[in-house]
């Protein structure tokens, strides 16, 4: 598979694109069919949501609850992210990973007013974002 991401158009012109890369990589194919897919680029989650995710939402509600960080996550994708982004899983696997940041915290929302209307919990997110820096401490 050939891929080429973060390629910006402005004024309907190419402004990084690596033709040379291109041109270099159809001289390497085979004769044959091929499928070319230009899409939308999308900024997926950052880590730092990421890692707030899974010690402050998975984690912390899963203590309560009696899960795993693991558990909750599966919870999770099942009771609030598949019926909330129904649309994104038509014929695919339900995963955290295709969200935008903007759908990622979109989703952390409905978690929060799941997890208040479901089991009357609240986060703790100084905690958690104090255990985060701790980890990141440890690992310098």
């Amino acid at each position: 598979m050939i891929r080429f991401r973060n390629i910006r158009i402005t004024d309907h012109e190419f402004v990084n694109f690596p033709r040379d890369k291109l041109k270099q990589e159809l001289q390497n194919l085979k004769d044959g069919l091929y499928e070319f897919i230009i899409r939308k680029w999308k900024v997926k989650r950052t880590l730092q949501q990421n890692s707030l995710y899974h010690v402050c939402y998975c984690k912390q509600l899963g203590e309560y609850l009696g899960y795993t960080s693991a558990e909750m996550h599966a919870i999770y994708k099942y009771e609030i992210l598949k019926p909330n982004f129904e649309a994104m899983f038509v014929n695919r696997n339900v995963t955290t990973t295709i969200l935008s940041k903007c759908e990622f915290s979109v989703y952390i929302d409905h978690i929060e007013q799941w997890a208040w209307h479901e089991h009357q919990f609240t986060f703790d997110k100084s905690k958690a974002e104090n255990e985060i820096e701790d980890k990141q401490l440890s690992i310098t």
